[in-house]
């Protein structure tokens, strides 16, 4: 017993080699998907022409890709029993719709992200100018203080939004872009008697 707790300890998990059995082949990443409706893509909930995703759709989806390193090729492997030409189109629309919708509005959260950065730079630099200019002059440290101190703070927060969360949300939108532009075939799957 303990020299198998031993061996397993010294055994080291192969991450390439179980992306490369589980999800890709020729150099295509594959997400395969088991799909017994359109009801397990399109929500209930949807109306004619204002289709939206399946919550748990979309999570399966996005847990699978999560784990595939940028730059395969994605494809979505949907297997299922039989879908018409129009609904294939639906589902490939309201696929790409939904991912780019969630990409563009990751796109406007860095836009507004970056100009609260610029805005928080620039009250950094204003507040360095009057540091130096109360500094030169002989007046009471309180007011100096105060400008050091928002100085350093603002320039923190540009710092902090610039490197940390801008970077965070960049990897985001390369996330949303890789699902945006994946690749849906379908895979035909036998219909299951159903047993008497």
């Amino acid at each position: 017993m303990e020299k198998n707790i031993i061996r397993k300890k010294k055994k080291k998990f192969d991450r390439y080699g179980f992306l490369k059995e589980y999800y890709l082949e020729d150099g295509i990443a594959y997400i395969p998907i088991k799909i017994n409706s359109i009801d397990d893509i399109i929500s209930g909930y949807s109306l004619e022409n204002y289709e939206i995703l399946n919550r748990e759709f979309t999570r399966y989806v996005e847990i699978n890709a999560y784990y595939i390193p940028w730059g395969y090729p994605l494809t979505l492997e949907i297997h299922s029993i039989w879908f018409s030409k129009e609904e294939k189109e639906i589902i490939q629309k309201v696929i790409k719709s939904h991912y780019s919708l969630m990409l563009m509005n990751k796109k406007e959260e860095l836009r507004d992200e970056r100009l609260r950065g610029l805005y928080l730079t620039i009250l950094g630099v204003i507040t360095f100018i009057v540091y130096l200019v109360l500094s030169s002059l002989s007046i009471n440290p309180a007011p100096i203080e105060i400008m050091s101190f928002l100085f350093w703070l603002s320039l923190w927060e540009a710092f902090d939004i610039e490197v940390l969360s801008a970077s965070d949300i960049k990897d985001e939108i390369k996330d949303l872009e890789y699902l945006a532009n994946m690749n849906i075939i379908y895979e035909l799957e036998p219909k299951l008697e159903e047993k008497e």
